[in-house]
């Protein structure tokens, strides 16, 4: 996460296509960070359990760039 806070810029691999992004943290207590988070328990659910093993809140990522058709 230090990484991407230092330099919020990225590249994923989606389908055999490279996408450029924009990486952006999801602040605590929002709702989209609640709907972000929910979403991401709901598809891995070991995510719960690793936040019940600490206070801080686990942080959730925003990846944000174009798809070209």
């Amino acid at each position: 996460m230090h990484n991407l806070r230092a330099t919020p810029h990225a590249q994923v691999a989606l389908q055999r296509r490279r996408i450029d992004v924009t990486v952006r943290e999801v602040l605590g207590g929002s709702a989209e960070r609640t709907k972000v988070w929910d979403a991401a328990v709901a598809m891995a659910p070991s995510y719960a359990a690793f936040q019940s093993m600490t206070e801080r809140a686990l942080p959730v990522i925003a990846l944000e760039g174009a798809l070209d058709s």
